[in-house]
Protein backbone atom coordinates (compact mmCIF):
# COMPACT_ATOMS: atom_id res chain seq x y z
CA UNK A 1 0.00 0.00 0.00
CA UNK A 2 1.00 3.59 -0.59
CA UNK A 3 0.44 6.71 1.46
CA UNK A 4 -2.83 8.21 0.15
CA UNK A 5 -3.04 11.69 -1.30
CA UNK A 6 -3.49 14.45 1.30
CA UNK A 7 -2.30 12.27 4.17
CA UNK A 8 -2.00 14.10 7.49
CA UNK A 9 0.46 13.64 10.33
CA UNK A 10 -1.70 14.43 13.37
CA UNK A 11 1.01 14.87 15.99
CA UNK A 12 4.27 16.72 15.41
CA UNK A 13 6.20 19.48 17.16
CA UNK A 14 8.60 22.24 16.26
CA UNK A 15 11.25 23.79 18.51
CA UNK A 16 13.04 27.11 18.20
CA UNK A 17 15.12 28.72 20.95
CA UNK A 18 14.13 32.19 19.72
CA UNK A 19 10.76 31.63 21.42
CA UNK A 20 10.42 31.93 25.17
CA UNK A 21 10.24 28.59 26.94
CA UNK A 22 9.78 27.57 30.54
CA UNK A 23 12.73 27.62 32.91
CA UNK A 24 14.42 24.21 33.13
CA UNK A 25 12.04 22.42 30.76
CA UNK A 26 11.49 18.71 31.34
CA UNK A 27 12.67 18.02 27.81
CA UNK A 28 15.74 19.78 26.46
CA UNK A 29 15.16 19.51 22.73
CA UNK A 30 17.35 20.87 19.94
CA UNK A 31 15.85 23.24 17.40
CA UNK A 32 13.59 21.44 14.94
CA UNK A 33 12.03 23.55 12.22
CA UNK A 34 9.01 23.05 10.02
CA UNK A 35 11.31 23.12 6.98
CA UNK A 36 13.30 20.21 8.43
CA UNK A 37 10.08 18.32 9.10
CA UNK A 38 8.86 18.83 5.55
CA UNK A 39 12.18 17.64 4.11
CA UNK A 40 11.64 14.32 5.85
CA UNK A 41 7.90 13.85 5.46
CA UNK A 42 7.00 15.22 2.06
CA UNK A 43 9.02 12.44 0.35
CA UNK A 44 6.96 9.96 2.38
CA UNK A 45 3.77 11.42 0.93
CA UNK A 46 2.55 13.64 3.76
CA UNK A 47 1.15 17.01 2.73
CA UNK A 48 -0.71 18.05 5.89
CA UNK A 49 0.27 18.16 9.54
CA UNK A 50 -1.00 19.12 12.97
CA UNK A 51 1.29 21.30 15.08
CA UNK A 52 0.95 20.40 18.75
CA UNK A 53 2.48 22.85 21.21
CA UNK A 54 5.11 21.00 23.27
CA UNK A 55 5.34 21.41 27.03
CA UNK A 56 8.66 23.24 26.57
CA UNK A 57 6.71 26.43 25.79
CA UNK A 58 4.05 26.06 28.52
CA UNK A 59 1.27 28.29 27.12
CA UNK A 60 3.34 30.42 24.74
CA UNK A 61 1.66 29.45 21.47
CA UNK A 62 3.49 31.93 19.28
CA UNK A 63 5.81 29.33 17.78
CA UNK A 64 2.92 27.39 16.26
CA UNK A 65 0.89 30.50 15.39
CA UNK A 66 3.81 31.85 13.36
CA UNK A 67 4.16 28.51 11.57
CA UNK A 68 0.43 28.38 10.83
CA UNK A 69 0.54 31.89 9.38
CA UNK A 70 2.83 30.57 6.65
CA UNK A 71 1.30 27.13 6.15
CA UNK A 72 -2.38 27.49 7.03
CA UNK A 73 -3.56 25.73 3.85
CA UNK A 74 -1.87 22.50 4.94
CA UNK A 75 -1.74 22.69 8.72
CA UNK A 76 -3.76 23.19 11.87
CA UNK A 77 -2.67 23.62 15.48
CA UNK A 78 -3.38 22.38 18.99
CA UNK A 79 -2.62 25.08 21.55
CA UNK A 80 -2.19 25.30 25.31
CA UNK A 81 -4.03 27.91 27.39
CA UNK A 82 -3.66 28.07 31.14
CA UNK A 83 -6.71 28.68 33.29
CA UNK A 84 -10.18 29.68 32.13
CA UNK A 85 -10.43 30.55 28.45
CA UNK A 86 -12.64 33.24 26.96
CA UNK A 87 -14.85 33.31 23.91
CA UNK A 88 -12.68 36.12 22.53
CA UNK A 89 -9.55 33.94 22.80
CA UNK A 90 -11.20 31.09 20.93
CA UNK A 91 -12.46 33.38 18.18
CA UNK A 92 -8.96 34.79 17.66
CA UNK A 93 -7.22 31.42 17.75
CA UNK A 94 -9.80 29.76 15.49
CA UNK A 95 -9.07 32.40 12.87
CA UNK A 96 -5.38 31.49 13.13
CA UNK A 97 -5.91 27.76 12.60
CA UNK A 98 -6.16 26.39 16.14
CA UNK A 99 -8.73 23.60 16.55
CA UNK A 100 -8.13 22.24 20.04
CA UNK A 101 -6.47 22.65 23.43
CA UNK A 102 -3.91 20.26 24.81
CA UNK A 103 -3.91 19.18 28.44
CA UNK A 104 -0.79 17.25 29.38
CA UNK A 105 -1.74 15.48 32.59
CA UNK A 106 1.67 13.80 32.66
CA UNK A 107 3.46 17.12 33.16
CA UNK A 108 0.75 19.52 34.38
CA UNK A 109 -0.20 20.85 37.79
CA UNK A 110 -3.20 19.27 39.59
CA UNK A 111 -5.51 22.24 38.93
CA UNK A 112 -5.37 21.56 35.19
CA UNK A 113 -8.34 19.20 35.57
CA UNK A 114 -10.45 22.01 37.00
CA UNK A 115 -9.49 24.29 34.12
CA UNK A 116 -10.25 21.59 31.58
CA UNK A 117 -13.69 20.92 33.05
CA UNK A 118 -14.47 24.64 33.13
CA UNK A 119 -13.49 25.11 29.49
CA UNK A 120 -15.02 22.00 27.94
CA UNK A 121 -18.49 23.44 27.32
CA UNK A 122 -17.15 26.42 25.41
CA UNK A 123 -14.79 24.20 23.42
CA UNK A 124 -17.74 22.04 22.41
CA UNK A 125 -19.64 25.13 21.29
CA UNK A 126 -16.73 26.13 19.04
CA UNK A 127 -16.27 22.61 17.68
CA UNK A 128 -12.87 22.34 19.32
CA UNK A 129 -11.50 19.23 20.98
CA UNK A 130 -9.46 18.49 24.07
CA UNK A 131 -6.16 16.78 23.28
CA UNK A 132 -5.20 14.67 26.28
CA UNK A 133 -1.83 13.23 27.19
CA UNK A 134 -2.40 10.92 30.13
CA UNK A 135 -1.58 7.49 31.51
CA UNK A 136 -3.89 4.82 32.97
CA UNK A 137 -3.04 6.20 36.43
CA UNK A 138 -4.22 9.69 35.51
CA UNK A 139 -7.38 8.26 34.00
CA UNK A 140 -8.17 6.26 37.13
CA UNK A 141 -7.79 9.38 39.27
CA UNK A 142 -10.16 11.48 37.16
CA UNK A 143 -12.38 9.03 35.26
CA UNK A 144 -15.80 10.57 36.16
CA UNK A 145 -14.66 14.02 35.05
CA UNK A 146 -13.01 12.78 31.87
CA UNK A 147 -15.97 10.65 30.83
CA UNK A 148 -18.40 13.53 31.31
CA UNK A 149 -16.58 16.06 29.10
CA UNK A 150 -19.08 17.43 26.54
CA UNK A 151 -16.54 18.14 23.79
CA UNK A 152 -14.59 15.73 21.63
CA UNK A 153 -11.48 14.24 23.25
CA UNK A 154 -8.33 13.01 21.50
CA UNK A 155 -5.97 10.72 23.39
CA UNK A 156 -2.28 11.03 22.58
CA UNK A 157 0.01 8.05 22.00
CA UNK A 158 -2.44 5.13 22.23
CA UNK A 159 -3.62 6.59 25.54
CA UNK A 160 -0.35 5.29 26.98
CA UNK A 161 -2.01 1.89 27.32
CA UNK A 162 -0.06 -1.06 28.71
CA UNK A 163 -0.09 -3.21 25.58
CA UNK A 164 0.85 -6.39 27.42
CA UNK A 165 -2.33 -6.38 29.51
CA UNK A 166 -4.81 -4.47 27.39
CA UNK A 167 -7.39 -7.25 27.05
CA UNK A 168 -8.16 -7.26 30.78
CA UNK A 169 -7.68 -3.53 31.35
CA UNK A 170 -10.59 -1.46 32.68
CA UNK A 171 -8.91 1.56 31.17
CA UNK A 172 -8.96 0.01 27.71
CA UNK A 173 -12.58 -1.00 28.19
CA UNK A 174 -13.42 2.62 29.01
CA UNK A 175 -11.53 3.89 25.96
CA UNK A 176 -13.35 1.46 23.69
CA UNK A 177 -16.70 2.54 25.13
CA UNK A 178 -15.92 6.21 24.52
CA UNK A 179 -14.69 5.47 21.00
CA UNK A 180 -18.00 3.80 20.27
CA UNK A 181 -19.79 6.92 21.50
CA UNK A 182 -18.09 8.92 18.75
CA UNK A 183 -16.85 11.66 21.11
CA UNK A 184 -13.38 10.23 21.68
CA UNK A 185 -10.51 9.72 19.27
CA UNK A 186 -7.13 8.06 19.74
CA UNK A 187 -3.77 8.66 18.08
CA UNK A 188 -1.77 5.69 16.86
CA UNK A 189 1.55 7.22 17.83
CA UNK A 190 4.49 7.14 20.22
CA UNK A 191 4.99 3.41 20.61
CA UNK A 192 8.34 4.07 22.29
CA UNK A 193 6.58 5.88 25.15
CA UNK A 194 4.99 2.73 26.54
CA UNK A 195 6.30 -0.22 28.48
CA UNK A 196 8.13 -2.84 26.40
CA UNK A 197 5.61 -5.06 24.67
CA UNK A 198 5.55 -7.70 21.99
CA UNK A 199 4.70 -6.80 18.43
CA UNK A 200 1.84 -9.28 18.65
CA UNK A 201 0.27 -7.48 21.62
CA UNK A 202 0.66 -4.07 19.99
CA UNK A 203 -0.81 -5.29 16.71
CA UNK A 204 -3.71 -6.99 18.48
CA UNK A 205 -4.63 -3.77 20.28
CA UNK A 206 -4.35 -1.68 17.13
CA UNK A 207 -6.56 -4.13 15.22
CA UNK A 208 -9.07 -4.02 18.06
CA UNK A 209 -9.27 -0.25 17.78
CA UNK A 210 -9.67 -0.42 14.00
CA UNK A 211 -12.46 -2.94 14.39
CA UNK A 212 -14.09 -0.76 17.04
CA UNK A 213 -14.13 2.62 15.26
CA UNK A 214 -11.74 3.07 12.37
CA UNK A 215 -13.36 6.48 11.87
CA UNK A 216 -12.01 7.67 15.23
CA UNK A 217 -8.33 6.82 14.76
CA UNK A 218 -5.51 9.18 13.82
CA UNK A 219 -1.82 8.66 13.12
CA UNK A 220 0.98 10.86 14.39
CA UNK A 221 4.74 10.76 14.00
CA UNK A 222 5.60 12.61 17.25
CA UNK A 223 8.44 14.22 15.28
CA UNK A 224 11.13 15.14 16.32
CA UNK A 225 10.57 12.42 18.95
CA UNK A 226 11.57 14.43 22.04
CA UNK A 227 11.12 11.51 24.45
CA UNK A 228 12.85 8.80 22.42
CA UNK A 229 16.25 7.72 23.70
CA UNK A 230 17.34 6.43 20.31
CA UNK A 231 17.19 7.96 16.80
CA UNK A 232 13.96 7.25 14.93
CA UNK A 233 13.84 6.30 11.27
CA UNK A 234 10.64 7.82 9.90
CA UNK A 235 9.90 4.98 7.50
CA UNK A 236 10.29 2.49 10.35
CA UNK A 237 8.06 4.68 12.52
CA UNK A 238 5.36 4.59 9.86
CA UNK A 239 5.71 0.91 8.98
CA UNK A 240 3.43 -0.54 11.73
CA UNK A 241 0.47 1.39 10.33
CA UNK A 242 0.72 -0.69 7.15
CA UNK A 243 0.37 -3.81 9.30
CA UNK A 244 -2.64 -2.43 11.16
CA UNK A 245 -4.62 -1.06 8.18
CA UNK A 246 -6.04 -3.99 6.28
CA UNK A 247 -6.91 -2.16 3.04
CA UNK A 248 -6.02 1.05 1.16
CA UNK A 249 -9.47 2.31 2.13
CA UNK A 250 -8.76 1.79 5.82
CA UNK A 251 -5.38 3.49 5.48
CA UNK A 252 -7.06 6.47 3.81
CA UNK A 253 -9.64 6.56 6.59
CA UNK A 254 -6.92 7.01 9.22
CA UNK A 255 -4.58 9.30 7.29
CA UNK A 256 -7.01 11.42 5.26
CA UNK A 257 -10.68 11.19 6.15
CA UNK A 258 -10.40 11.26 9.93
CA UNK A 259 -8.01 14.26 10.08
CA UNK A 260 -10.23 16.07 7.59
CA UNK A 261 -13.24 15.59 9.84
CA UNK A 262 -11.52 16.55 13.09
CA UNK A 263 -9.07 19.31 12.12
CA UNK A 264 -10.01 20.71 8.71
CA UNK A 265 -13.79 20.87 8.84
Amino acid sequence: MQIPFNACDCHMHIYDDRYQSVNNPALNTANASLAEYQQQFQPLGFRRHILVLPSTYQDNNQIILDALACHRHQARGVAVLDGRVSRHQLVQLSAQGITGLRYNLVRSAPEVLQHMAANAGLLAEFGWHINLHLTPKHYAEAAPLLESLPCEVVLDHFGRVDFSGWQSSRYVAAIRKKLRSGLWWIKLSGLYLGQPASTADINAFAHCLLDEREDRLLWGSDWPHPTSRTPINERDNLAPLFDWAATPQQLAQVLVNNPQQLYFR
